[in-house]
């Protein structure tokens, strides 16, 4: 049988083990990050609805003298209806590894960089379904409703089908266009869901389309007043808004958003809380669990834009 070390200098000299664990798998998510920054929370309930005008008064006319004036029954409102989600992650230790990761011995804390590593984990699954086609039900009843649905012309949003209401549906052209000779396909974009002062806070698009708006920018950086607009290495800025990269939008898309019409809401029994199980009475295990409850959700469709046939070459 071998001896244990081979190298007769290696058994008698510690290995160095820096006091970090770095994150070699994760990408990063700022619509997620975005969201739970103005997250809203709820006290509880199965469903969040929300109220929405869908027509004008029609008692509503220019009139003189005695005439007629009219009194027609009208249904104005109606309400879109989003249902709570859950997710969970759970971080499972046997205490023989706590042991050994223990005392002097401890370099890197088993139980914080797993936990940490847990935290990322669901994170990065709930930034995901934040950006995916997911409707919320059906095969994604578990999902929340992703932007990629809610930011669209005719999928059902809210239980609201585009088809019986048609001002419910968000801007979507999927005409091809050349970023590289047309800016003014993201320009056409933003103006198609500004009305008035309500306008979009905030685009999302890919690295490619953002390193190509970078590159026509160079021209007149010069002339960019910082306090107005920024050009940078996070962000693009375009008509004072900031066009951020996310890795959960599809290749040649480009969303416009509107905050103040898009919501997170977190339950706020919920919010991301941690519940540490200290023993499993039949496996000498620790359990520790995260856990949140959330809706995603908008009250107005028709503020948000996407291009989904934006090419640059």
């Amino acid at each position: 049988m071998a001896l244990p070390y081979l190298d007769w200098l290696a058994s008698i000299t510690h290995r160095f083990i820096r006091n970090v664990v770095t994150d070699n798998f994760f990408t990063a998510r700022p619509i997620q990050a975005r969201l739970r920054k103005n997250r809203l929370r709820y006290p509880g309930g199965l469903e969040a609805t929300i109220a929405i005008i869908k027509g004008s008064e029609p008692n509503t006319k220019a009139f003189a003298g005695a005439d007629l004036l009219t009194l027609e029954l009208a249904e104005p409102f109606n309400a879109a209806k989003y249902t709570m989600k859950r997710y969970v992650t759970q971080l499972v230790i046997p205490k023989e590894d706590i042991l050994k990761n223990s005392g002097p011995a401890q370099v890197v804390s088993l139980v914080t960089a797993r936990r940490r590593n847990s935290e990322l984990s669901l994170f990065d699954l709930i930034g995901t379904d934040f950006t995916s086609t997911s409707t919320g039900a059906g095969a994604d009843v578990k999902k929340v409703e992703g932007l990629q649905n809610i930011v669209d012309s005719s999928t059902v949003s809210g239980g609201i089908d585009p088809a019986d209401l048609s001002t419910w549906a968000a801007f979507e052209t999927a005409s091809a266009q050349t970023i590289v000779t047309n800016m003014k396909a993201i320009q056409s974009l933003y103006g198609a869901v500004t009305f008035g002062a309500d306008q979009p806070t905030i685009a999302f698009t890919t690295q490619t389309i953002l390193d190509q708006m970078w590159e026509r920018s160079t021209n007149v950086q010069r002339f960019v007043d910082e306090s107005l607009a920024a050009i940078g290495f996070t962000h693009l800025g375009f008509n004072q808004r900031p066009v951020v990269v996310d890795p959960g939008v599809p290749a040649s898309n480009f969303w416009w958003i509107n905050e103040k019409y898009l919501w997170l809401y977190i339950h706020q029994q919920d919010d991301f809380d941690t519940v540490f199980i200290p023993v499993m009475p039949d496996q000498d295990v620790s359990v520790w669990r995260i856990t949140t409850s959330m809706m995603l959700l908008t009250d107005c469709r028709r503020m948000h834009a996407k291009h989904t046939n934006l090419a640059v070459v």
